[in-house]
């Protein structure tokens, strides 16, 4: 396959179409734990005691102080952008007019 047609499939002309597909990984490399990965949340603490409205309805203050956690964490300082984050940013600064929502996320 000529690289010519890579290349246009990587990068599609302004007008065209964006859509991010990205994981955990983007975030992980800022300082910020995973869910899944051996040592992540979900090793840490069950899913099913802060994340489902069952566990809301059971200890609505368990689920707030891990929310609370996770939002403490997020501003820490040892967190900061990544070169992924980044270059999503410079890719919204050069190609004005585009909002870059449609993100696929698998974590």
């Amino acid at each position: 396959m000529p690289q010519t047609s890579l290349y246009l499939k990587a990068f599609p002309p302004p007008e065209g179409h964006i859509v991010i597909l990205t994981g955990a990984g983007i975030s992980q490399e800022s300082g910020l734990e995973t869910f899944r990965d051996t040592g992540g949340i979900w090793s840490k603490v069950r899913i099913e005691d802060v994340a489902t409205p069952e566990a809301f309805a059971r200890d609505p203050a368990r689920v707030h102080a891990f929310y609370n956690m996770r939002r403490t964490k997020h501003h820490a300082e040892a967190i900061s952008p990544n070169a992924a984050h980044i270059a999503l940013a410079r890719l919204e600064q050069e190609w004005p007019g585009r909002d870059l929502t449609d993100f696929l996320y698998q974590s």
